[in-house]
């Protein structure tokens, strides 16, 4: 019977404590979305709503923390399950070397300067590019004649910082007709809307709904399961937000867990509003950002810092004496038993926010260091835009041993200050070449251009059309951005008359 009672409690035990993680990665997940600055308003809530969580006084712990490449027998997070636990490294080809850069977390080790501040946590005024400032470029570098031009520019005008399409064709046709002169049919919308959707980035941009959406973005994706996934959510859209996996199979004639593979493999990775990938539109688009992470250079050695803007946060020494004093008496009255359960449920909470801070920093800080070990050459060259790699955030799911939707969270709106200049982190993930060299990609975009015509310069998407063709895999939003680079004007820069 003791055996069974201690077997019982032993599993009671896990019980609580997978509960726990569990808590303390949904709390990550949330603080991830949180930049600094804002965070820190976060923690000031946190402590004064909880008595039993308190800032600490004093600053005499410092921890750093280097990272070569290779597991040294450094302590895994909590919730995080590595297969490299043994010390050995798959990927040599990929290592990089503790002589090449560290990394220093600064929550809860405070390197700081003497009088406590970071020199490098002022804002700085940095200007974004919108959803509506990328859509306006596409329109002008696409071949529209000068009434399409006015009605695509009339579409984005209706387009919201998701990406959806806030008026319908009817509207804007009535709209262009009536107040701006220009003699509009619906079809005529529908034709550039169109365009606009399937020619011209994000993919997804111009739905009406979310279905729309994602079955835009399922167009332009050419994977095995990309046509079944489209048929899902065209005909089953209810059964899929419903998880009704089931019935979808039974549809469609084929088995739940291949429906919940598409799913998971397929539109689990789509994005339902997708516009959010450029920053929010304002009035004053030049915005006050202060960088999540500092990066300098020094030798070809590459330091990364996640600079120390939230205090160190302890259990209140009070509440864990009071706790004792009520452990160690027999017989607790009523009220007792009442102020114990409340202790300890402060105390809890307590536990539970410290450590899904401790688990934000380490995801940021092991998300940078991932970023900086695939693009060490752009980092060691000073900032050379050509020698960034093709990254995707499924790249960086093995090295950082997260999901792809927290990586999501963890570069969203993130920014990093290095000695050029700062970059949000989404900069550093250029999809759709796979494994081609980017200079050699640049050298075939400049080939094509150097032999147009110049009486009619191609175009962002017929140079896409063209490098596809010539079987580089490529979107046109990589191709404006590598012309750009290379000092190359737009297609109506490029005109000879």
């Amino acid at each position: 019977m003791a055996t069974k009672n201690r077997q019982g409690q032993g599993q009671e035990l896990k019980t609580e404590q997978r509960q726990l993680a569990t808590q303390i990665q949904k709390l990550a997940s949330k603080l991830l979305e949180i930049d600094g600055v804002n965070l820190n308003e976060v923690v000031d809530n946190e402590v004064e709503s909880n008595m039993a969580l308190e800032k600490k006084v004093d600053d005499d712990n410092i921890e750093k923390s280097q990272y070569d490449g290779e597991d040294n027998g450094e302590k895994v997070p909590e919730g995080r399950n590595r297969d490299n636990d043994n010390g050995n490294d798959n990927d040599k080809d990929n290592e990089v070397d503790n002589e090449d850069y560290n990394a220093k977390d600064n929550y809860g080790n405070s390197d700081r300067d003497d009088d406590g501040d970071d020199e490098r946590q002022g804002p700085v005024m940095v200007y974004e590019e919108t959803l509506l400032d990328h859509m306006e470029q596409e329109i002008l570098d696409y071949p529209f004649n000068q009434h399409q031009i006015v009605i695509a520019q009339q579409i984005i005008g209706n387009i919201d910082n998701g990406g959806y399409l806030r008026q319908s064709t009817s509207e804007i046709a009535q709209d262009l007709t009536l107040f701006e002169g220009e003699d509009t049919s619906t079809e005529e919308v529908e034709e550039v809307l169109g365009i606009i959707q399937h020619e011209m980035d994000p993919a997804g941009v111009g739905a009406r709904d979310v279905r729309e959406s994602l079955l835009l973005q399922l167009q332009r994706r050419n994977t095995e399961n990309s046509a079944i996934a489209q048929q899902i959510i065209a005909s089953h859209f209810e059964d899929l937000t419903a998880k009704r996996f089931d019935r979808i199979a039974a549809e469609l004639g084929t088995d739940v867990n291949d429906v919940k593979n598409i799913v998971q493999t397929e539109i689990m990775k789509l994005h339902p509003r997708p516009g959010l990938a450029y920053a929010t539109v304002s009035e004053d688009k030049a915005q006050q950002i202060t960088p999540d992470f500092v990066i300098s250079v020094e030798n070809e050695k590459i330091n990364i810092e996640l600079p120390n803007r939230i205090p160190d946060l302890q259990i209140s020494k009070s509440f864990e004496d009071a706790l004792k004093g009520l452990n160690a008496k027999k017989n607790l009255t009523k009220s007792e038993k009442e102020e114990r359960k409340g202790i300890i449920g402060d105390i809890d909470n307590a536990r539970i926010f410290i450590q899904a801070l401790k688990m934000r920093q380490e995801t940021l800080m092991s998300t940078m260091t991932a970023i900086v070990e695939h693009q060490k050459d752009y980092f060691t060259s000073g900032g050379d835009e050509m020698l960034l790699k093709p990254l995707k955030l499924e790249d960086l799911e093995e090295k950082v041993d997260r999901e792809t939707s927290t990586l999501s969270r963890a570069t969203q709106n993130k920014y990093v200050e290095m000695p050029w200049g700062i970059k949000p982190l989404k900069f550093f993930f250029i999809t759709g070449l796979g494994d081609e060299s980017t200079v050699k990609v640049q050298a075939e975009l400049k080939k094509l251009i150097d032999n147009e015509d110049k009486k009619k310069p191609l175009s962002d998407a017929n140079l896409c059309k063209m490098l596809k063709e010539a079987g580089y895999s490529i979107e046109r939003r990589t191709v404006a951005k590598y012309r750009e680079q290379m000092n190359i004007p737009a297609a109506s820069g490029r005109k000879e008359y």
